[in-house]
Formats: C-alpha cells, structure tokens, sequence
C-alpha cells in the first residue's frame, strides 16, 4: 500500500530542482530515517501506533507541500493515498496509545 505513496512521490520530487545554491541541477533522494534501522517494536499494538505516528507525520508534510506553488501532483496524489492509509491504520492503534490532538501537533513541530 505504501509502495503507492512512496513510489510515484520519490520519483516526483526527484525532478524538483534543488535550490539555488545547486544551479541546473535536481532534487535526490529526500526521505529520512528518524529511527536507528532495527528498531523493531515486537508488540503489535506499540508497532501499529509507531506506524500510525510514522505515516501521519507523512500525511502532515504532504498537506504542506500541497499549500506551496509548483508541488507536482504526485504530491497531492501521495497526499490523499497516505492520508486515507493512515486513517485504516488507526482503527487499530488502542486508545491509550494514541497522541492527544494537541500533543501530535507539537510533536510533529518539534520535528521539523
């Protein structure tokens, strides 16, 4: 499911141009890791909310690319695909694990 995001989304941003300090030139690879590789959670509902968290920062990022001039539409299409993805994921995130509204926010801004 997430090939569908990630996959049109990479090859869109690829094309962008890098800024101005990189004249005639595009765009590489743009996505992070925000956890050491290996960090696999082995309880199911702690890993389901780490990719509710995981996809909804996605969610998020796309919503404001979408807002600036020129974004390509993959842009707007991983936008939509990521945010219902991560709806159907929250259905099975406990209510307990799940980020308060406000929380999620700042969380998310600290990020950045």
């Amino acid at each position: 499911m997430m090939g569908g995001v990630l996959r049109p989304l990479a090859a869109a941003l690829t094309t962008l141009p890098a800024g101005p300090p990189h004249e005639h030139r595009t765009a590489g690879f743009s996505f992070e890791v925000h956890y050491v590789l290996g960090n696999m959670v082995p309880w199911r509902e702690p890993a389901w909310a780490l990719l509710h968290e995981r996809s909804a920062y996605l969610v998020q990022r796309c919503a404001q690319a979408t807002g600036t001039g020129g974004v390509p539409d993959a842009v707007h299409q991983a936008h939509q695909r990521a945010a219902a993805i991560t709806a159907a994921m929250g259905a099975h995130v406990p209510a307990d694990l799940r980020p308060s509204p406000g929380g999620a926010a700042l969380a998310a801004g600290a990020r950045d």
